[in-house]
Parts: structure tokens; sequence; C-alpha cells
């Protein structure tokens, strides 16, 4: 309240404008986080407790800094400038010299130069002091008659105004921060700049390889075996194509299964009964639906290995891994945009799983971002940033996830002493909101944010083309070695050279085929001159070899010969047992026949026999017609 009502007399105004006396200094903390704040220190810095430091001139040794009182002689304490003066002259009240440390290479950086401006707008008196590890919680409650009469802390990163040096969360309603200094605080997506194309083969290496396609060749090979059982079942009996061997058999089956499966249908083996027609047919339905599902699978596969160029902002990202920082509150985010969280310590290991395609993005806080791309270099890259952001920021309004650069001050806060309440941070970050809203009305900071935060211009490096050139090339090479050797082969010229050149290859073949014991040596294989010392050799010696050959070549002709019969012999099997069962048929047909014939003429004896039995005719019977019939039986006389 001091402050604000010296500053009314000074500045004759009202509180409406904010006023502060120029003697209640505010003392900025800030830490090094490029772009936004850029602090660079003396190379060469010299003690102020110098003799030169404490002479009358050292206002114009701007490069000679002091750190506190103690360096400098009796009598004298060190400035805000950094040079000694007059105990008498650095006093609060009437100050000659505002105690404002003087840096060789002053603070800058986006936010540096924001608040900068808004200080010099609302005529305050501030002097920025740099911190290694920089918190809200270092804004602490001014202590009477000791040091500045407030303390704030200028926040460039998301973890600043969250969590304390232990990592502890802090309390952020105990801390009154001013508006976002920069219009586009939030989270951003970032994604690789790079598109992910993916080429047919690779493709197709990767589907052969994945959980997908080694899941479905099992459940298919599964089904083959099964169908080929019941087509060998059903045929085995009626169908010479079908072997009645189970070993043999079933291979046919399992070969017509998935001939039939796959659609491609030879014709070398078909069905012939009844149920085995109905079970192919249902079978080619099968694989019809199979593969069609199959398919679609395969396609929606492709598409997901090149989900990361269809993400273009927070809507794209629900279902995939996106990379988040522990400290980014990583499961709200991923309730509220549906992603699946893979959780990261620092932004250098979020970026370069994305940079790895680990993950297809992350979710992170802007400025810590822009930070990450300077300390890392990538945003230096010859040929441009690796890593692009996609979308606009998110969460800008939120201040929970979306305000990182700030001015805050303790307002309820408990340093240095439990329970502080300082109202002047409440008063002083109003008057810095209401001049950021003119700055943001004169679009003044979007020269600054041109200045500090535009990529820089890269050079284009993409050589790249939609042409697999060593494809293309391995395949003209292969063409054009094809060409020339048939004109090398069939060209009168050539033609001599060429075979002269096959049977040399022929011959190494042989000799290679010897050596690794596929094949054994005989005598057509042999040349003239091994031909001449077998020749050499005693006749019996000849004669044995000769007799080896002869017994190899009849045993591999009786070999192929009984095979051949074998199949003719289980043929006339078949066809024996066919015949048989239509033999059978044929006797039951014929004897079920006269059974059914002779029924009906017992039928018919019968029913004539019934009608006309009470009906005898005596003349039939050659009785007179004069003769008297009696009904009943006379004794025997």
């Amino acid at each position: 309240h001091e402050c604000a009502q010296q500053g009314l007399k000074e500045y004759k105004t009202s509180l409406a404008e904010f006023p502060w006396s120029r003697s209640c200094i505010i003392n900025v903390l800030i830490q090094n986080s490029p772009p936004f704040v850029v602090v660079e220190e003396d190379p060469n810095p010299l003690p102020c407790g110098h003799d030169f430091c404490n002479s009358t001139r050292t206002r114009e040794r701007v490069g000679h800094v002091c750190e506190s009182d103690e360096e400098c002689v009796s009598g004298r304490a060190c400035s805000y400038y950094g040079f000694c003066h007059d105990i008498a002259q650095l006093e609060p009240n009437g100050a000659q010299f505002a105690r404002k440390r003087r840096y060789a290479v002053p603070p800058s950086g986006y936010d540096v130069e924001v608040i900068q401006e808004a200080f010099a707008r609302l005529k305050y008196n501030y002097t920025f002091t740099v911190v290694k590890e920089l918190t809200v919680e270092a804004a602490e409650a001014p202590a009477p008659d000791q040091g500045p009469a407030m303390t704030l802390a200028l926040t460039s990163q998301f973890e600043q105004m969250r969590y304390n040096a232990d990592e502890e969360a802090i309390t952020q309603s105990a801390y009154a921060c001013s508006n976002s200094l920069w219009r586009r605080d939030g989270f951003v997506v970032v994604v690789r700049e790079e598109l992910e194309v993916l080429s047919n083969q690779m493709a197709m290496l990767q589907m052969l390889v994945s959980a997908s396609f080694i899941n479905f060749l099992a459940l298919f090979f599964f089904f083959v075996l099964v169908l080929g059982h019941i087509f060998w079942f059903f045929e085995r009996h009626v169908n010479g194509l079908f072997r009645l061997f189970y070993a043999e058999g079933v291979m046919d089956g399992l070969w017509f299964a998935v001939v039939t499966v796959t659609t491609v249908g030879y014709g070398d083996k078909v069905p012939i009964t009844g149920m085995g027609r109905l079970v192919g047919a249902f079978w080619m339905l099968f694989g019809l639906i199979c593969f069609g599902l199959f398919g679609g699978q395969v396609i929606s596969q492709i598409s997901e290995m090149q989900v990361a160029n269809n993400i273009v902002d927070i809507d794209s990202v629900p279902g995939i891994r996106v990379g988040v920082l522990r400290s980014s509150f990583y499961n709200q985010l991923s309730t509220m945009y549906g992603f699946s969280p893979v959780v990261c310590d620092t932004m250098a290991e979020c970026g370069d799983r994305v940079r790895r395609k680990e993950i297809k993005a992350m979710l992170v806080p802007h400025a810590d971002t822009l930070r990450y791309f300077h300390d890392s270099g990538l945003a230096e890259e010859k040929c441009g940033n690796p890593l692009k952001i996609v979308g606009s920021p998110l969460l800008a309004d939120n201040v929970k996830f979306g305000l990182h650069n700030a001015v805050c001050g303790c307002n309820t806060c408990d340093k240095p002493l439990a329970g502080s309440s300082v109202y002047a941070a409440v008063y002083l970050t109003e008057a810095v909101d209401s001049v950021l809203a003119e700055m943001a009305a004169e679009r003044w900071v979007d020269g600054v944010d041109d200045k500090w935060l535009a990529p820089p211009t890269a050079e284009d490096c993409d050589g790249s083309t939609a042409f697999d050139i060593p494809l293309i090339i391995a395949c003209v090479v292969t063409l054009a070695f094809y060409v020339a050797l048939s004109y090398f082969v069939s060209h009168p010229l050539t033609k001599p050279h060429a075979e002269a050149l096959n049977l040399r290859f022929k011959s190494a073949m042989r000799e290679t085929a010897f050596k690794l014991g596929i094949k054994h040596r005989r005598r057509k294989y042999l040349a003239e001159q091994e031909q001449e010392e077998i020749e050499d050799e005693p006749q019996s010696a000849w004669r044995e070899v000769f007799r080896h050959e002869k017994i190899a070549q009849y045993v591999s002709r009786l070999q192929s010969l009984c095979m051949g019969h074998n199949v003719d012999v289980k043929k006339l099997e078949a066809e024996v047992h066919q015949g048989r069962g239509t033999m059978s048929r044929v006797i039951r047909f014929f004897t079920t026949s006269g059974a059914v014939v002779l029924c009906l003429v017992c039928v018919v004896y019968t029913a004539l026999i019934i009608v006309w039995g009470s009906e005898i005719r005596p003349e039939e019977l050659g009785i007179p017609d004069n003769a008297e019939i009696s009904h009943t039986l006379q004794p025997e006389l």
C-alpha cells in the first residue's frame, strides 16, 4: 500500500492506472530458458572489490559487476547496477541510484522484452535476478526493511509454476499470476516432419512378420488340415485321385483343400461324391470370405503403419500411442483426448521416441517444446527441424494446463513466513494484464514474436522421389543382362562360344556336386583322360565298375516299374471295389423285384380262390346235368 500511495504522489494519477513508486524496486527472478529468457554471462567478470570498482567513475565501467555489499569497501554498498556507491545514496527513500543490477550482456528473449515494455509503460522500477532453478516459490513475500519491495517470478516453463525443486506439487492458488505473456501458450501436438512413406515391398515384409499374419496362417493351416482329411474320407473308396493309403491320400486331400480355398483350382483333383462336392462348395465360399477379411486386415494394418501422416491436430490422436511428460498430468490429458499415453521423463526422451518412430506423436507444453528445439539444436539443422508442431495450441485458457509464460507473486504463500498475505501481487499482476491487453491491441507483441519465436529458414534438402530408384535400376540391369544373354546364345557367331561355356559351366557344377556329395561319379561324367585311365586299369576292375553301374540302372528302372505297377494295382483295386459294389446293387435289385412279383402272384391266386370257390360248376367236373347233388355226407354202405 505504501508503494501504491507513493506512486499516486509521484505520478499524480489514480489507482486505475496502477501507480507504483520508483523507490519500490521490483525484483524479477528469471532463469535462462531460450528463446523466452536468454541470459549470457560475462566471460571475464572482475570482482567489484577491486579498487577500480570503488572509484567515483565506476558507472562508466559497465563490464564490472558486484554480487553483494561485502565486495565493496567500507562505507559503500553494491547497487543494482552492480557498482559500489555511498550507502547514503542507496537508501530506499530518495535514493539517487536505484539498486538495479547491471549485466555485462543484458538479459533478452521474448518474455524479457515483453515484461520490459510492460514495466516501461507502467513506469515501474525493476531489476532482473538470474537463478539456476526457478519456481514460483522463489517469489517470496517481502520482509520489512529488507531487500526489494516486491519479488516476482517470470516463469517460462511448465514445471516452474507447478513443481518445486523437490518435485513436490505447488499450490497454484497461493500465487497471483498475470495472464499469459505469449498468446500461443498451452499444449501442442508434435510429430515428425517427414511423411512416413511405406513402400510396397516393405509393407509386404512387415505383413509377413506381423502377429496378425502369423495368427491367420496358423488358423488357416488348422482348417486346411481338417478339410483335407474330410475330402480324403469321402473320396478314398470311389475316387482314384485320392489314394486309399492314409499317408498318400491325406496329402491329396490337403493339396485339394489348399488349391480350392485359395480359388486357384488347378483341376488336377476333383471330388465325385455328393458329400465331397457339398463340402467343396462350402470350402470355396469359406475361402472367399476368409481371404476377403484378411485382405481388409492387411489394408488396415498398412494404414495403421502410416497413421502418423494423418495426424493434423488433436482430433487425430485418439487410440494411438502419444508421448507425454510425467509432470504434465498425463492421466487427465489421455482421458480428455482419448490417446494411449507413453510417459517420458524429459522432453528429449519424448522427442527421441518420436524421431525413432516408437511413438507417433507427443503432446507437450508449447513453451517447453520451443526450448527443446533450441537446446537440442533441432531448430538450427541444415535441412530443417525433423519435428513439427501441428494444429493449434490446446488448453491455453486453462490455468492448470495452459499458463506457462507469466509473472507471478506471493498472494497467500508460506514464504518466508507461514500465512504470508501480499495484496501487491494481485495489484501488480492486474497492472501487467492491463498493459498486455493494450500491447496486444496495438499488435506490438507480433513483432517480438517474429523476432524470437519465428522458425529459422532452412535449406530445402528434400531430394526424395516417388520412384524406387534402387529397385528400378536392379530391374533394368537384370533385363539388360538377360537380353544380352539371349542374343549371345542365339546369334550364329557367338552360339559356339555359348555352347562351350555351357559345357564348362555344367562340368563345374558337376564337380561341385561331387565334392559336396550330392552326386556320385559315373562313367558318363568322367572326362576323356579319366576314362583312358580307367581303361588302362585291369579288365576285371573295369568290369566291376561297369557291373555296378548296370545294377544301379536296373534297380532304378525296377523301382520306377514297381511304383507304376503299384499305381495300376491300386487303380484296379478301386475299379474292382466299384464293380463289386455295382454287382451287389444289381443282385439286390433283381432279388427284391422277384420277391415282389411272387408276392403279387400269390395274392392274385388267393383272391381268385376266395371269389370263385363257392361257385363250382358240375359240367367242369364231368358230372351229368341230371345228377342229384346232395349237400350231406352219406354213410358208406
